[in-house]
């Protein structure tokens, strides 16, 4: 059992509902560091523990320390992704949002979802619609915008005229 990671989140998920919320965390915590180390799932599950009860701050720490720390790209981008949403929606950070998705996409991961959020976020932002945004350059917003549809076009198997039309 000890050794089974998806077993022993199932045993801190019933600790939190049995009100044992700091023996979910010390399980989550051990499952990470030990046999669910890297694992994206475990990760979310144990920054959603700290949201569920009211520390988005230090849920938001998890998340940026996972997503950093993450050896493959496609967790790497659904920590990053999930990160930069609570920043943005929760923490009011867009900056840290930013440079997450940012930081994400110059590591070499090319997920479609990053760089639409990405692009969505850069463009909200350089619209000022952020309260106290000193805004970025609309043109790096469309480019990357631009990268995300030749991204979902050969991802689709299409060619950039298709998208075009």
């Amino acid at each position: 059992l000890s050794r089974r990671p998806d077993a022993l989140a199932a045993w801190a998920e019933l600790e939190e509902s049995c009100g044992r919320v700091d023996r979910a965390r010390v399980l989550l915590d051990a499952t990470l560091s030990g046999c669910g180390h890297g694992s994206s799932d475990l990760a979310l599950r144990r920054a959603s523990l700290e949201l569920r009860h009211q520390d988005a701050e230090l849920a938001a720490v998890l998340l940026e320390r996972y997503a950093n720390d993450a050896v493959d790209l496609a967790s790497k981008a659904v920590l990053s992704r999930r990160y930069a949403r609570l920043c943005e929606d929760r923490l009011h950070q867009v900056d840290k949002a930013c440079q997450s998705l940012l930081a994400t996409w110059q590591a070499g991961c090319r997920d479609v979802g990053l760089l639409l959020e990405l692009t969505s976020l850069l463009v909200r932002f350089s619209r000022g619609e952020q309260k106290g945004s000193t805004g970025l350059p609309l043109r790096q917003s469309c480019l990357l915008f631009e990268e995300a549809l030749r991204c979902l076009a050969n991802d689709a198997g299409a060619t950039p005229s298709h998208v075009e039309a």
